[in-house]
């Protein structure tokens, strides 16, 4: 066998050792196995599939010197099999997914994987310029919401397919959801939330979402037990701007149902942006559907007219509830130019209530750690740790193969202004960009000629509880394999 399918070999040999007997406790039987602690194994195999799929790749366009022989390559083989086949019965899931997925075409996006990186580069333009041409437009407009941004300003992304940086810590999703204890479980869901905070700075925005547009992507996960996660988002609103999305893990039972509307007020040098709306989790397996409701915090931009430092921070309260286990969250996010400690950024802090008792307080740096105070005893322990969950929890989107996406999806709509911007020409992103805008604008007036109300396809909006909902007669279009095969078969 050549070195490279040795240590393939070897790398799978160490991951079938760490699974083979699915024990909760470490290899020497003395400490409990943490939710971390499981998705690492899980994830060493996961790797090694990878691994030895992509050498196969680089294999077959290699020389036959470097190739490696067939008695190698079919070692490796059986070593996977028994990596798989040593793991629990639903194991053998795990290649089928990630085999599934390359097979129908699925692709990772680097355009949201990079705007997902913590601490995107900010952008590095002309201030004067930028301010000009939005002043410009400015005149024109009497909503901030509606004033065009130059294209030299845009993401080469909508703000639908952005939503998928929420999931970019996916893995946390799994442990919530598995979380047995109460307590723990609600604390859990607390850490989920935080690690889909964006360490937003000043850069580029992505497209404004056009009315009815929509994007769908899908996260597998790591231990096969847990499925697959599908999100799918629609543009519900133009006036005012709403975007919801709806997140379906069945194996886990996991729903959710959110939407955003982001609300901008200009205050002379600073812009702060207002995340109306709420998201709606239903984890199915606990009390006959435990439901869980978050809030958001506020973004505020300073330094958007060039004077003085430019910063983007999140600010103000934000709140998670459960009511089966009477439990609620405030947090309160500060910023250097908010109260933060010692004029930290991206402080939160908070406390945690059962009923009107305050049983713990929380603080501490979202973007490094948490810790957790209990009230009675004054013990105290990590509740949120963000290098590790990001080292750990680490889930990668993927998306249909272009064929397969229907007229109104993200890519479609803004692939001509998408592939400008990757040019560089940004005075033909301008102009697709408006050719897109000018379309829609004819079809809004179309339909109020005709009398014709605009109803989203995917969710409906209850009014009375002011959330948008899933319409469950749309289910299928969450069944990412069928739906794709069905796609491409005509």
């Amino acid at each position: 066998m050549t070195s490279r399918a040795e240590a393939l070999r070897a790398r799978v040999s160490r991951a079938v050792r760490h699974r083979s007997s699915g024990s909760a406790f470490s290899d020497d039987g003395s400490t409990p196995l943490t939710g971390f602690d499981r998705l690492e194994r899980y994830a060493s195999i996961c790797d090694t599939i990878t691994d030895y799929l992509d050498a196969k790749d680089d294999l077959g366009s290699s020389s036959a010197s470097d190739s490696m022989p067939d008695d190698g390559e079919d070692d490796v083989c059986r070593v996977l099999q028994a990596a798989v086949l040593s793991a629990d019965g639903d194991a053998p899931q795990l290649v089928d997914t990630a085999t599934r997925l390359r097979q129908l075409g699925y692709r990772h996006d680097e355009r949201c994987e990079n705007a997902s990186r913590n601490g995107s580069e900010e952008t590095a333009l002309s201030t004067l310029s930028v301010i000009k041409e939005v002043l410009r437009e400015a005149r024109k407009h009497r909503s901030l919401i509606s004033i065009p941004l130059p294209a030299s300003l845009l993401l080469p992304m909508s703000a639908t397919e952005k939503a998928s940086t929420a999931m970019r810590n996916g893995e946390m999703l799994a442990l919530w959801a598995c979380e047995q204890d109460p307590l723990e479980r609600f604390l859990a869901g607390m850490s989920y939330f935080l690690s889909g905070v964006p360490k937003e700075k000043f850069g580029k925005k992505p497209y404004n979402p056009v009315l009815g547009e929509t994007y769908q992507c899908v996260f597998a996960h790591r231990d096969p037990r847990h499925g697959v996660t599908v999100m799918l988002c629609e543009q519900v609103s133009h006036h005012p701007p709403r975007t919801a999305t709806h997140l379906r893990n069945e194996a886990l039972g996991v729903r959710m149902n959110s939407f955003a509307e982001p609300r901008p007020k200009l205050w002379g040098n600073s812009l702060e942006i207002e995340l109306g709306g709420c998201a709606v989790i239903e984890l199915t397996r606990w009390n006959g559907g435990e439901v869980y409701v978050l809030t958001r915090p506020t973004l505020w931009l300073t330094g958007v007219l060039g004077i003085g430092k430019r910063r983007a921070e999140w600010i103000g309260k934000s709140s998670l509830l459960c009511p089966q286990q009477r439990l609620r969250a405030t947090f309160e996010f500060k910023g250097r130019c908010f109260g933060g400690i010692s004029g930290e950024a991206n402080v939160v802090e908070g406390s945690i209530y059962r009923d009107d008792e305050r049983i713990y307080r929380f603080g501490g740096r979202w973007d490094r750690r948490i810790q957790l105070r209990e009230m009675k005893t004054g013990a105290t322990r990590v509740l949120y740790d963000c290098e590790e969950v990001h080292r750990r929890c680490r889930l990668r989107a993927w998306i249909p193969p272009l064929a397969a996406l229907p007229p109104t999806a993200s890519e479609r709509v803004w692939q001509k202004v998408s592939a400008a911007i990757l040019q560089g020409d940004y005075e033909l992103a301008s102009a697709e960009k408006q050719a897109v805008e000018e379309q829609h604008r004819r079809l809004r007036a179309q339909r109020q000629e005709a009398g014709m109300v605009w109803k989203p396809v995917y969710f409906e909006e209850d009014v009375q509880r002011g959330e948008y909902r899933f319409r469950e007669s749309m289910a299928s279009a969450l069944a990412w394999d069928d739906h794709v095969k069905s796609s491409s078969t005509g």
